[in-house]
């Protein structure tokens, strides 16, 4: 059993390095908002986040994940921006095409999955730029090759078990 799981995470493995080598250039969208609630970073378990409320938009949270919200300028975020502010903030145009201007047929995932929350890749108060979509990209390719890592390492302990086992087995 040791050896299958093996194969699956060096698979996984793959899928992530696949994942870092064939990445597209995204295409982001800009949009203007004005915040309606409170700054504050909420979190879950030992992840946090950001969810900004908006006029404009009152069915969507606007969301700044935890890998993002590392490199984001939270104090400026935290001290300065009140409800009323004027945002501007980045998201994935999929994501813009798909929920917000509706041009875009929606997967079973979106519909089904967080259909309510918007991913937030970047963030602009007044010119002044708190989260960057350089700076977020930069996270994501992070996490991606954290995950080779992590699955190669896990394969190569599946199969030191599975070697071990052997032994075990061959010794008696």
């Amino acid at each position: 059993a040791p050896a299958f799981f093996a194969l699956i995470s060096f698979w996984l493995a793959i899928r992530f390095y696949n994942n870092i080598e064939n990445q597209k250039p995204i295409e982001y969208q800009k949009i203007l908002v004005v915040q309606t609630n409170e700054s504050h970073i909420g979190s879950v378990k030992s992840s946090k986040y950001i969810n900004i409320e908006t006029k404009e938009y009152p069915k969507f949270k606007f969301s700044i994940g935890s890998l993002a919200l590392r490199r984001m300028d939270s104090n400026y975020y935290l001290n300065v921006i009140k409800p009323g502010d004027t945002l501007t903030l980045v998201i994935w145009k999929e994501s813009y095409d798909k929920k917000i201007i509706k041009t875009a047929p929606l997967t079973l995932t979106d519909k089904t999955v967080n259909y309510d929350i918007i991913g937030v890749y970047g963030v602009e108060h007044k010119g002044i730029e708190i989260l960057s979509t350089t700076d977020s990209e930069i996270e994501d390719n992070e996490n991606s090759t954290l995950g080779v890592f992590i699955f190669i390492g896990l394969g190569l302990f599946l199969l030191y078990l599975q070697f071990k086992k052997r032994n075990e087995k061959a010794s008696r």
